[in-house]
């Protein structure tokens, strides 16, 4: 056999081996609550009329929100399914939608969870969702679009635009993003409890990963959605401190002016919703962490600084690297995730 083949044979057995440690790394918390303060419901539709600003004036830049406009028994019926809410493979503007996946339980109904995957979202999100499914939970997938439209936002050609401007577009967008997602999440959760009457008294929890985590801080706090716990794993503290420093900045972002001072003050004025302005509304709350401590990718520190901005609430330590803990997710999330959940089911009033 070629070297090329036993090559590969060894790196499996390396990665092999990391999951195999990965297993007894992750360090649960000393014995804990979840928090007591109810994750705040927004009264007002009008929550987010000040992030509701256009990312593009172009209407092929405008991000979709993937059929938010079906009527409520269509949408009803689409949820009690399976179902991928997409653009078409073909369709030029696909980047730009905010994709959800609606899946059922294969077991006793527990439980409503949506779940937002990161980046490595292939590797880690199925196992979690499949998981859970098999624990009974409905699990609604969203996954915004946060990438493609920052970038978008930062190579604009408008040499009229001075970095502070740049920056305040940046981070009305990340509002536009977030506010989308969680109405998303909302619609979806209503249309399986409209489905399904015996949801009616299920709890609904939020899992965020990574990147996914960095923004559902903000869909979270936004109180679109009754959420009667949430799990933030390896989530950073600002888009801006993760993309600043990460190691992959380079290749998502390349010489992108994202750390220059001018452009930060205008980000930061203008988002409402970026995970280290809005972490201060979800302190006390039902609010778990799983932080991973020699990060490179989602910097540890930035993670540290989201735990600390939520409030210093449980979290769940794990000793490796981002990749390590997504990529064996069988044994480095899905623990806590599970304990989280079990946790939110028991702190439901039972029903007469």
């Amino acid at each position: 056999m070629s070297g090329a083949f036993w090559s590969r044979v060894r790196c499996a057995g390396v990665f092999v081996s990391a999951g195999m440690c990965g297993c007894v790394r992750l360090h649960a918390p000393e014995p804990f609550e979840l928090g007591r303060v109810p994750i705040p419901v927004a009264e007002s539709a009008g929550v987010f009329a000040e992030a509701s600003a256009e990312i593009s004036a172009e209407p092929a830049a405008e991000l979709d929100t993937t059929r938010a406009s079906v009527a409520g028994a269509d949408l009803a019926a689409e949820a009690a399914a399976d179902v991928d809410s997409t653009t078409d493979a073909d369709d030029a503007s696909r980047d730009d939608w905010t994709r959800v996946r609606v899946c059922s339980p294969t077991d006793a109904v527990r439980g409503i969870c949506v779940l937002m995957p990161g980046i490595l979202g292939s590797h880690s999100s199925p196992t979690c969702e499949n998981r859970l499914r098999g624990d009974g939970w409905h699990v609604v997938v969203v996954a915004p679009p946060l990438v493609s439209a920052v970038l978008r936002e930062l190579r604009a050609d408008d040499a009229q635009v001075d970095l502070a401007d740049r920056g305040a577009r940046v981070g009305r967008a990340v509002d536009s993003i977030v506010a989308r997602a969680a109405e998303m999440a909302r619609d979806r959760v209503a249309a399986l409890r409209t489905s399904d009457a015996a949801l009616a008294d299920k709890p609904v929890i939020f899992v965020g990963e990574s990147l996914g985590a960095l923004l559902g801080v903000g869909v979270v706090a936004t109180g679109r959605f009754e959420c009667d716990a949430a799990i933030f794993v390896a989530g950073g503290g600002s888009l801006l401190d993760v993309a600043a420093e990460s190691s992959i900045r380079r290749f998502l972002f390349g010489d992108l002016p994202i750390d220059d001072p001018e452009f930060c003050r205008g980000f930061v004025a203008a988002s409402r919703f970026d995970s280290l302005a809005a972490a201060g509304r979800l302190r006390g709350c039902p609010v778990v962490c799983v932080t991973a401590a020699i990060d490179i990718i989602v910097p540890t520190p930035s993670q540290e600084a989201l735990w600390m901005a939520l409030g210093q609430p449980p979290r769940y330590r794990f000793d490796g690297g981002h990749l390590e803990l997504f990529l064996f997710a069988e044994w480095n999330i899905l623990p806590a995730v599970r304990e989280v959940a079990s946790r939110a089911t028991a702190s439901l009033p039972s029903a007469p």
